[in-house]
Order: C-alpha cells, then sequence, then structure tokens
C-alpha cells in the first residue's frame, strides 16, 4: 500500500482536500442520495435480540455517466446517550474487493467500516474510517448522543485498482492497466460506485444495545461538507484515482434517509406496545 499523498491531482472531497485542489464550478444536475437500513430487517430490539447491522447505502442519480467520488460523511443517533449502547464498524468487503454477505465487526479476509475501493484515505490514516464517538481533525463528535464522524470515502490507490474487473495487470512487470478510456465499464461503475442509481453500501456498522429502556431511536447519516462525483480515472504521480477537480455536490443537492429502531424490555413487552408478533422474531440465525 502506497503512503504518500501526489502533489497535485484528484481533488479529494469535503472537508479533507488533503491533495491538489478542491474548488471549482458544481455540476448542478448531479445528486446523491444516501439511506441507512439495517440488513436484517431488524426494526426491534430487546434483551434477546440487542445487535442491528446498519448499511449506509449511497447513490447517484440525475446523471447516466457520474459516480460517486466520496465525501465527509457521519452518522448520527438523536438522543441516544453513550451510555445505552456500543458502536463498532461493520463487515463491509472482502479483501478481494467484493461486498461481503458476513454479519459482524470482523473476519478473516474481510474490510470492515468503508467499502474496499474507498480506501484510499484509510491508508494514509486509519482514523478516515470514522471516529466512534471521538473527534476525527476538523470533524466533531457530539458528545451527547452516538455517533461516528470523519467518515471518509474516496476511491484511489490499490482499492480503486483492485475493484473487481476494473483493471488489468501486465503479465511481466504487474502493473495495473487502466480500462479503455480511463472510463470504468457501466456495470463495475452500477456494482461498485453508486452510477446510474444504483445502491452500494459505502459503510457497514453495528450497534449493540444494552438499555432497554422502551424508546424510539433514530439513525441519521449526514454529509459533512462538499461530497464529489467522477466519471474519469487519472493517474498521479503512479497512483490511480477518481478524477474530482471541480465536480462538486453541495448538501443542497443531497437527499439523506435516515431509518428508526424501537427498543422494548422484554419480548413479552411488545405486543402491549402495539407491535406485531412477526416483527419481534429474531432475524439472526
Amino acid at each position: 500500500m502506497r503512503t504518500r499523498i501526489p502533489r497535485a491531482g484528484f481533488g479529494l472531497p469535503g472537508c479533507l482536500c488533503v491533495v491538489g485542489l478542491c474548488t471549482g464550478s458544481a455540476t448542478a444536475q448531479v445528486r446523491f442520495e444516501y439511506q441507512i437500513v439495517e440488513r436484517t430487517g431488524q426494526t426491534l430490539v430487546d434483551p434477546t435480540d440487542n445487535v442491528l447491522d446498519f448499511a449506509v447505502r449511497v447513490r447517484v442519480t440525475n446523471s447516466s455517466t457520474a459516480m460517486y467520488a466520496g465525501g465527509g460523511l457521519m452518522i448520527q443517533m438523536p438522543g441516544e446517550s453513550q451510555a445505552s449502547g456500543m458502536l463498532a464498524r461493520g463487515i463491509n468487503s472482502n479483501t478481494d474487493g467484493t461486498y461481503s454477505s458476513a454479519l459482524g465487526v470482523s473476519a478473516p479476509g474481510t474490510l470492515s467500516g468503508v467499502a474496499a475501493s474507498y480506501r484510499y484515505l484509510i491508508g494514509l490514516n486509519s482514523a478516515f474510517n470514522g471516529g466512534i464517538n471521538a473527534n476525527v481533525g476538523p470533524a466533531l463528535h457530539n458528545p451527547a448522543i452516538q455517533d461516528i464522524v470523519g467518515i471518509s470515502p474516496f476511491p484511489g490507490g490499490d482499492g480503486l485498482v483492485n475493484t473487481p474487473g476494473l483493471f488489468t495487470f501486465d503479465p511481466n512487470t504487474g502493473e495495473p492497466i487502466a480500462p479503455a478510456g480511463n472510463t470504468v465499464p457501466q456495470a463495475i461503475g452500477n456494482q461498485y460506485f453508486g452510477a446510474r442509481g444504483n445502491w452500494i453500501d459505502i459503510y457497514r456498522f453495528r450497534y449493540t444495545v444494552t438499555n432497554f429502556t422502551p424508546r424510539t431511536v433514530p439513525v441519521n447519516p449526514l454529509p459533512d461538507g462538499n461530497g464529489k462525483w467522477f466519471s474519469q480515472l487519472s493517474l498521479v504521480e503512479s497512483i490511480w484515482g477518481a478524477q474530482t477537480l471541480g465536480n462538486d455536490v453541495e448538501p443542497s443537492r443531497v437527499t439523506n434517509f435516515g431509518t428508526t429502531f424501537q427498543v422494548i424490555p422484554a419480548p413479552a413487552s411488545a405486543l402491549a406496545l402495539g407491535f406485531s408478533a412477526l416483527v419481534i422474531r429474531r432475524r439472526r440465525a
């Protein structure tokens, strides 16, 4: 894994402009949508089933060519005390770049938190994988709630190069060979980069509830600064990355869909609180 930062080139997202120029005219038609989903469909928590596995999903809309190039991101659980549960990064990708179907926080051959293709900045500093109830540089944690701040996906370096099917490799030198025209093929853009309205899991996390006082808990994704989109790949000082100079997506062009879950003190109390018995079944094996 290369750990140096190119002196000029890609243009990194949002408040994390540590390389190149990060200003430029916006392309008004490109929009992002974020949503948070519980991966097993669970919406009710009690002492017998107190673990939730969430995915933060993103997609690019209003464009036939633009793909998601990242941006500062945070996750907030308003009103949820830090004493009420434990946050952790969740298994997202396999080390071969494909998405993992596993639940949990770690396993051999997997990567947790940010998806594999977007881990360039994490290779420079692991804090960019999100600070759990902690500050990450200028991204400030709110001590009154549960949150993850400073999540910083960017498609570059080895993570980008190892995106399944995107690059080929010189049989003699092993050097990566970009796709024709430095353009991501449509199927790969759809599957791994959120193109054409296709959802991708940009981040996964787990929440283990320890306080069973009855309540409704919101879970919201929030952009932190401008996001970035790309349609071309760029080679800068021997490092491949998304070319994003000038490709800003301001928060006003981002739609966020959060979710909620219910906490109850015991399974038997669900019907008394008005929940269907179908909802209270355990969702995990």
